[in-house]
């Protein structure tokens, strides 16, 4: 028989899922929408300081993909233990950070750089107690 706190913990898992998505959708959009803005982009927006709307979309498409495939594994491993709000602050930073660096560097290593930094934010936060 479930009791209120299992009811709890059985609704935390489809949360992770949407909290990777809209998460994922922010920071992806954030993230590729920076690496179109220093030129880092395509031929046709390979300027400094353009805003593609396109890229904004599809960087929060990838973002949100992604998101809901990270966080409910972090959720798993990690998060289940100190809850969602803890790391949320230095989940984003570590997920900006790492994405801004990626772009910076080379844009297909944004993604895998900006999943880098969430998973070095969250295990930063698992260790401190924020």
């Amino acid at each position: 028989m479930f009791t209120e706190n299992r009811w709890h913990k059985l609704w935390n898992f489809p949360g992770s899922l949407l909290i990777g998505a809209f998460g994922g959708a922010t920071c992806g959009s954030l993230i590729l929408s920076f690496g179109y803005f220093i030129g880092r982009g395509d031929a046709q927006t390979n300027t400094l300081g353009t805003f593609y709307v396109p890229g904004f979309i599809l960087g929060a498409l990838y973002g949100g993909l992604f998101g809901t495939f990270v966080v409910p594994i972090a959720y798993v491993l990690v998060l289940r233990r100190i809850g969602f709000s803890r790391p949320l602050v230095s989940a984003f930073v570590g997920t900006m950070v790492g994405g801004f660096l990626g772009a910076i560097v080379m844009p297909p290593l944004a993604m895998l750089m900006g999943t880098l930094g969430f998973s070095l934010g969250v295990a930063y936060a698992a260790r401190k107690k924020l």
